[in-house]
């Protein structure tokens, strides 16, 4: 599975495994999230030369917190942006949340699709 940091359409960072959802005829018309956590970046007291905090701690705060579900189904417009986790972050979520993910879905994120159609996203696992 693709573990990738969302910017949604609210302003929210969400880290997430992540999955094409697609209809009937095989167009893409979402994404499936699971395991989405928010991420709330807490300045550590460093401060640059720029005056700026440069260290922070990652907080994880579950993205639908009142929900027993771990996956949701997003559609293309709520989601602004899609990238990589910086290393540090993607290693502290799998150290916390990867024995929740399922032995087939590696927790990755590259793709190792060979397609060069829709949005460049492959899912593994179901």
């Amino acid at each position: 599975m693709l573990v990738k940091v969302l910017k949604m359409q609210g302003g929210e960072q969400v880290i997430s495994g992540i999955a094409e959802v697609t209809n009937e005829n095989g167009e893409g018309i979402g994404f499936q999230l699971t395991h989405p956590y928010l991420l709330n970046l807490v300045p550590t007291g460093a401060i640059g030369e720029d005056g700026q905090p440069n260290t922070f701690n990652v907080n994880y705060t579950r993205w639908v917190s009142c929900s027993v579900d771990t996956t949701f189904r997003v559609p293309y417009t709520s989601i602004v942006a899609i990238g990589d986790p910086e290393v540090q972050v993607l290693e502290t979520y799998k150290a916390k949340f990867g024995d929740l993910f399922d032995d087939d879905d590696a927790v990755s994120t590259s793709d190792s699709s060979d397609s060069s159609e829709g949005s460049g996203l492959s899912d593994s696992g179901d």
